[in-house]
Parts: structure tokens; sequence; C-alpha cells
């Protein structure tokens, strides 16, 4: 029985970790460029900066992501339409690494 519950713990830890909280390596690279991440996330129509818009159903996207941002002195939450923001991450890590 510890075994199977571990085993869960391990599936569940693994879980959060790439799917709800996002590609990690794309997340600490954007938090060392902050600034220039904030502006890709206002200019991408695949992200939303601290709110859904209401025509667009919560089940399709993924988030929220907190980034603080130095020019504004506050995290935003960050939200990725499912199916669209998938490629901004790679465009984004390719630019600054």
């Amino acid at each position: 029985m510890e075994i199977v519950l571990i085993l869960l713990v391990i599936a569940i830890t693994i879980w959060w970790i790439f799917f709800k909280e996002g590609n990690l390596n794309f997340w600490k690279t954007a938090a060392e460029h902050a600034d220039e991440a904030y502006l890709i996330f206002q200019q991408e129509d695949c992200w939303f900066i601290d709110k859904i818009p209401e025509d667009v159903p919560r089940s399709k996207v993924d988030g929220p992501f907190r980034h603080y941002v130095p020019s504004l002195g506050r995290p935003v939450k960050i939200y990725g339409l499912s199916g669209a923001y998938e490629d901004s991450p790679d465009r984004f890590l390719k630019r600054f690494t």
C-alpha cells in the first residue's frame, strides 16, 4: 500500500510540474528577461494578461502562470490560449538562450 501511495504522489508531482506549471525552462528564462517576456505576452494574441476575455471559454485556456514584471513592480497572471501559445515559448527561448 505504501508503494502505491508513493507512486501516486510522484505521479501527481510530475503532472503538476509539467502540465500545470508549464515549460519550466521557458518560465525560468522569462523570469530572467521579465520585461521582454511581458512585451511578448502583450504583442502575441495567444497570451492573455490578468484576465481571460469573456468570449474565450476557460476550457480553452492554460494557466494562470504568475510572472513578475519589474517595470510594473508587480506580478501578473498569464494565460495561454490552448493550441495557439505552444510555439511562443520556443521562439522566446531561441531568442534569449
